[in-house]
């Protein structure tokens, strides 16, 4: 299992998954914070994208043929960093303001909730 949190990497890694399936994966029960799951058929692997304090989310829960990045921007009103996780083509956007966290491995590494996201 690999964890990123560098956005340069983040988005090295997330070029490989271009055209990948994105779903919407787990939410915590006050929503700030979401997985997103991007898979390949064929490809044993995912890549599952934590929100952390999300803020906002738009667009479909799941999307094939996704384009997915990561960028950062400052809130020049409060002067926090704003992480966007987007699909490129305008279908979906989530917002955070406590930035990202990205697992990559094979499926069975990871369970089906935040308290015990990741296998240990």
């Amino acid at each position: 299992m690999r964890i990123i949190s560098d956005i340069k990497e983040a988005n090295e890694l997330l070029s490989l998954y271009i055209g990948a399936t994105l779903q919407v994966f787990m939410f915590s029960t006050s929503l700030l914070r979401m997985a997103l799951k991007l898979t390949v058929p064929g490809n044993p692997e995912a890549v599952f994208i934590v929100g952390i304090s999300c803020t906002s989310i738009e667009g479909q829960f799941a999307l094939k043929n996704s384009n997915v990045s990561i960028v950062t921007e400052i809130n020049k009103e409060f002067g926090e960093t704003i992480t966007s996780i987007i699909d490129k083509s305008g279908n979906f956007k989530l917002i955070t303001s406590g930035g990202f966290a990205i697992a990559q491995g094979l499926e069975e590494e990871f369970r089906s909730s935040f308290d015990s996201f990741i296998k240990e």
